[in-house]
Parts: structure tokens; sequence; C-alpha cells
């Protein structure tokens, strides 16, 4: 529990740039953390459809994740780490949506994959800019910070069409997907907003 409350205390304040020593009790010893990342990030991007905006969660299975190795400051541990995303791995549940892979990234220009890289990561102020390369187009989003123990998720969103010039793919999807995007209504939407989720898990070393 003490270790957890530290982790947290960690991330909320930002570590300094030096190394820090924590007193883990009431005697002489004690310990220099460093914090490090887990794992491959999870990447979920939700689509919308219909009038009513029904979200349609989808997730990339397939990241190279570039990242420094442990750090003594949580902020620069993912700030300019970048993930290489493979658009032809993406599932919506557990089944691969092909009709996304097909008919959207796949009228994109450098359509097999999308590049997102952090450059700003401040924990202090819960917020984070996201680099997207996609459909040969460079854009920065704001992201937001949740801290949840353990794992770091960014939360953010994007415009298909005026973001990434990607109309003429949307088209091509929503035409593919016609009547499954049909709502109540019996009218067909397929929308430009996407949002996005970075989830990293995190792991507090303390010698």
């Amino acid at each position: 529990m003490k270790l957890i409350t530290l982790f947290i205390t960690l991330l909320t304040l930002n570590m300094c740039s030096s190394p820090k020593h924590v007193n883990k009790n009431k005697t002489d010893k004690s310990a220099i953390c460093t914090v490090e990342n887990v794992g491959t990030p999870k990447v979920m991007w939700t689509f919308y459809k219909t009038t009513a905006k029904q979200p349609l969660v989808n997730t990339f299975n397939k990241i190279i994740f570039e990242q420094p190795k442990a750090t003594f400051s949580i902020d620069s541990l993912y700030q300019n780490s970048r993930l290489i995303i493979d658009t032809k791995a993406i599932f919506s549940g557990t089944e691969k949506n092909d009709v996304l892979s097909e008919y959207l990234f796949g009228k994109m220009m450098e359509s097999n994959t999308v590049t997102m890289q952090i450059t700003s990561f401040d924990t202090t102020k819960k917020q984070a800019q996201v680099k997207i390369h996609m459909n040969n187009t460079t854009v920065s989003k704001r992201a937001e910070i949740v801290i949840k123990e353990h794992t770091i998720t960014l939360k953010g969103s994007f415009d298909l069409k005026q973001d990434f010039n990607a109309g003429e793919a949307l088209y091509f999807y929503h035409t593919a997907v016609f009547d499954k995007h049909k709502g109540a209504d019996g009218k067909s939407k397929t929308w430009a907003d996407v949002t996005f989720e970075i989830t990293f898990n995190t792991k507090l070393n303390c010698k």
C-alpha cells in the first residue's frame, strides 16, 4: 500500500530530473526510485455511427513502441516516445476489422502505418501533446492525462476531414458500411470525429 501511495505521489508531483531519496521507514535506510514502462501500450480509436453518434471502439494489436529507458521522471519517460501503428491489425472486440483496414486506411496515402508521437507530457497540468502522422499529414493534438494507480491513459480526439484531409477515404468507408450505420431514424451516418486513448502500464523501482 505504501508503494502505491509513493508511486502516485511521484506521478502527480512530477519527480525532479535528479535522483531523489525516499524514506521507506524510520531508519537511516533510503531508496533511489525510478519509473519504467511495462509492456506495449494499448491504443484504442473510437469511431462513431448513426445520427445518435453510437461509438465503435477499435483496438490496434500490432504496435512498435519507441521510448526512453527507466528514468527518474514520469514526464521524461514518455515525452518524445513514439508509437508506430499497423493499420491492418485493427480489431473490433475479438474480430479483425477488415472494413476499416481496406476502405478507410487502405484509401489513404501511406496506408500501412499511423505514427503517434508524444511531444509534450506534463503530469502536473495533466496534459500532453500528441503528434499524429496519417494520410501524409502531421497534426499535433492535445490529450488529457488520466492516472489510476500504475496505469496512465492519454485521451484526445481528431477530425478525419479537417485534420487529415481524409474526406475521400471516409466516403469510401461510409459507402462500405452504409446499411450498418443506419440508426433508428433510418438515416446512415459515419462521423469524421475520432477519439483516441493510449494506455501505458508503469512500474516503480526502488533500490
